[in-house]
């Protein structure tokens, strides 16, 4: 059951699995580690739903992002098979699940989405391709869709291509520090640990693969 919301859950809002199962693991601590696993899982669903948003988007962007995007999502299935092996699967717990469809999660969405366009463009205009990646980078901690969204339409009138790949790289670098800190600092003991080493491996991909991009 878990891995199954783990999957649904982070093809909504890998946040939402994360503030869930964070507070679940103090309620059914021997769950921690499948928690922690289906975390990590719900994370690495959001790296293939970019690519089939900016599939959709921007098809040239979508497959620059390829490569890393297939490098994140193995690495982040692997960590998640790694913790879930000798974890508890002989119960049946319940783990509610927050609705991340909610009116004021599309209003938060939106508003999120307007601030990042004005941000990022106004950054551009002042600081050049590095305000785009701060912007990218403070953005991403709340949400990677708006940033992936507000790089598309940026995308031939104030930014170039490279400069769009890599802050989405920067988005999905932030996001995944922002749930570690969410599992590390809220959760139980165990899901501390497990979500800490989970997020570790996929965290450390993302910033060599983008140090090797960048230089």
């Amino acid at each position: 059951g878990i891995q199954i919301l783990s999957l649904i859950g982070g093809i909504a809002s890998s946040t939402a699995v994360t503030l869930s199962f964070t507070q679940r693991s103090k309620e059914i601590e021997n769950y921690s580690r499948s928690l922690a696993a289906g975390i990590v899982l719900a994370s690495t669903i959001m790296f293939p739903r970019v690519f089939l948003i900016l599939l959709v988007l921007n098809k040239e962007l979508a497959f620059n992002l390829l490569l890393p995007v297939a490098i994140f999502t193995v690495s982040g299935i692997l960590v998640s098979l790694f913790l879930w092996r000798n974890s508890k699967t002989e119960d049946n717990e319940g783990i509610k699940l927050t609705n991340p469809f909610k009116v004021m999660f599309a209003i938060k969405f939106g508003l999120i989405f307007a601030l990042v366009l004005f941000i990022s463009s106004a950054a551009q205009n002042y600081f050049g391709d590095h305000g785009v990646y701060l912007t990218s980078l403070f953005a991403g901690l709340a949400d990677v869709d708006a940033v992936v969204l507000s790089m598309t339409d940026l995308l031939g009138t104030s930014i170039n291509l490279d400069v769009a790949v890599s802050a989405i790289l920067i988005a999905f670098g932030s996001n995944s520090i922002v749930k570690m800190i969410i599992a590390s600092m809220f959760g139980s003991k165990d899901l501390r640990k497990y979500s800490l080493i989970g997020f570790s491996v996929l965290i450390t991909t993302i910033i060599v693969y983008a140090l090797f991009s960048f230089f």
